[in-house]
């Protein structure tokens, strides 16, 4: 939904970010998850999107793919910057 969401994504961005998400594994809210999102919420005050984004990072001890330098400095995660251009 992130990834979709830009106001100034085009037609054809639109289709490489499908053709991207086509290809991952789409993981639960679990409880776990919703605990550490809370968690992180409160200690490193991230937005409830972010939180869960990280949460579930860690809780299923995978890799970030983000070029949001916030997230890379959360505790504990592995982040990987991703390049976006063509």
């Amino acid at each position: 939904m992130e990834l979709l969401s830009w106001p100034s994504l085009t037609t054809e961005e639109t289709k490489r970010v499908n053709s991207f998400l086509s290809t991952l594994i789409l993981c639960d809210l679990t409880p776990a998850v919703r605990v550490r999102a809370i968690s992180l919420r409160r200690e490193e005050r991230l937005k409830l999107p972010d939180a869960i984004i990280c949460a579930t990072a860690l809780e299923l001890g995978v890799e970030l793919w983000t070029n949001d330098a916030r997230l890379a400095r959360v505790p504990r995660i592995v982040c990987r910057s991703v390049s976006l251009a063509p």
